[in-house]
């Protein structure tokens, strides 16, 4: 397992690109409601990387504490954007 977002075409799933995280143990994503933006949680560095989806640039990292995750545990770990699917790896 590698510290990636990677982002796929719909409907084919062909590679758009991908960013690697400043953070490690990516497990979680989500994405604003505009889909411009995606959090994704590190818990082994407890932060929280932040990236531009348009530019697929990690702009910064938000320390958060223990263990980011989702406050609801249904956040499914892929989700659609106006890019594609996203996918932590």
């Amino acid at each position: 397992m590698n510290n990636y977002l990677y982002s796929y075409s719909l409907p084919d799933l062909k590679p758009i690109g991908g960013v690697e995280l400043g953070g490690k143990g990516a497990a979680w994503v989500t994405l604003t409601p505009d889909g411009k933006t995606a959090y994704v949680a590190n818990p082994v560095t407890n932060d929280v990387s932040v990236i531009d989806i348009k530019s697929l640039k990690e702009v910064t990292r938000i320390p958060v504490g223990f263990v980011p995750k989702p406050k609801h545990h249904r956040t499914p770990a892929l989700r659609l954007s106006s890019v594609g699917l996203l996918s932590v790896d």
